[in-house]
């Protein structure tokens, strides 16, 4: 069990928009943590065991990242969620390829690629870099709206804790804005 207080106040939060409960009842075997909501309630529930850490996750950045989640539920947005959830790590590997590596496509296409890849080695490398272009632009649309907080004097987590509550729409015209491209 962790202390919740510290990732509470990095959030600005008083107490958690949600239940979090200790048990990897509803959690796959590779997961440390998940935010879920079945339509009626909402909970996020932590492995208490952790069989990552010499990947650099423990359980308070998994609750961050969560919370996240839980934030960002009533926006029903998977555009900038992941993005703006996985910017709590302290590792840039994990801020930068996270959100990429947890797109379903992505992942079904890094576990069959070893095993197809000499039926048509033409499309799967215009596939990988059409989804890495894709990504590309959203990750660089992010630090558009990022730089646009800290060029009006917000520190760097003032200024993502300003993004994390923005609505899809906001975030969508702030990343796009000529001046600051």
């Amino acid at each position: 069990m962790i202390d919740i207080k510290p990732t509470l106040e990095k959030l600005g939060l008083n107490e958690p928009p949600c239940p979090i409960y200790w048990t990897n009842k509803n959690l796959h075997f590779w997961e440390l943590g998940a935010f879920f909501d079945d339509g009626t309630k909402q909970w996020i529930e932590l492995n208490p065991k952790n069989h990552f850490f010499f990947l650099g996750y423990n359980h308070q950045k998994v609750l961050e990242h969560e919370l996240i989640h839980a934030l960002r539920a009533s926006y029903k947005d998977s555009i900038w969620e992941e993005l703006l959830a996985y910017q709590v790590s302290k590792y840039g590997y994990q801020r930068f390829l996270g959100p990429f590596l947890s797109q379903k496509l992505v992942s079904i296409l890094l576990l069959i690629t070893p095993f197809v890849i000499r039926w048509d080695i033409k499309f799967f490398a215009l596939l990988w870099a059409f989804l890495g272009m894709k990504y590309l632009r959203q990750y660089l649309s992010f630090k558009t709206a990022l730089n646009h907080f800290q060029k009006e004097g917000f520190s760097k987590q003032a200024s993502w804790l300003k993004l994390v509550h923005l609505s899809p729409e906001d975030l969508g015209k702030l990343s796009t804005k000529k001046e600051l491209l």
